[in-house]
């Protein structure tokens, strides 16, 4: 059992973390500009693209962490159905976020790019479904052929 919660953490933490460091760099690389739409809190295409890219990295990761911990199907499972629920939830909450009333100038910090950014809800919404396919396939979950087939031994 105890297996089984550690290795549900840890998968999570090793999300959290590929997601919190690299969000960062690429927001440290890009900049302001590159990171939003021009005198707008709206992220790029290219932000968006990158956040993406990292969130199936991140969700990947954390499946194969998971999976390679626990021993088992069952843990990866609640880890997605957890990433899945935190990220609708999330999705929710930003929903009813009112967008910043000043304008952005060309100097933002990242704590200020994350806590005024005004994410489509569509994108948050996508973010939660990526992160529970890519628990699930970086687990190597859901490998079964129709028949019920397993495609590794």
């Amino acid at each position: 059992m105890f297996r089984a919660i550690a290795s549900v953490i840890v998968g999570y933490i090793v999300m959290a973390l590929i997601v919190g460091l690299s969000l960062t760099g690429l927001y440290l690389a890009l900049g302001a500009d590159k990171a939003f739409e021009p005198a707008s809190w709206d992220p790029s295409k290219l932000w968006l693209t990158l956040m993406f890219i990292v969130g199936i990295v991140a969700a990947l990761a954390g499946g194969l962490t998971c999976k390679a911990i626990a021993k088992s199907a069952k843990p990866p499972r609640v880890l997605a159905g957890i990433v899945l629920v935190l990220g609708i939830l999330m999705a929710a909450l930003a929903m009813g976020k009112p967008a910043p009333t000043e304008p952005r100038g060309p100097d933002v910090s990242n704590m200020d790019a994350m806590s005024k950014a005004v994410t489509p809800t569509w994108v948050n919404v996508a973010n939660a479904l990526i992160g529970f396919a890519g628990v699930m396939v970086g687990a190597g979950l859901g490998k079964e052929r129709a028949g019920g087939a397993k495609t590794t031994p």
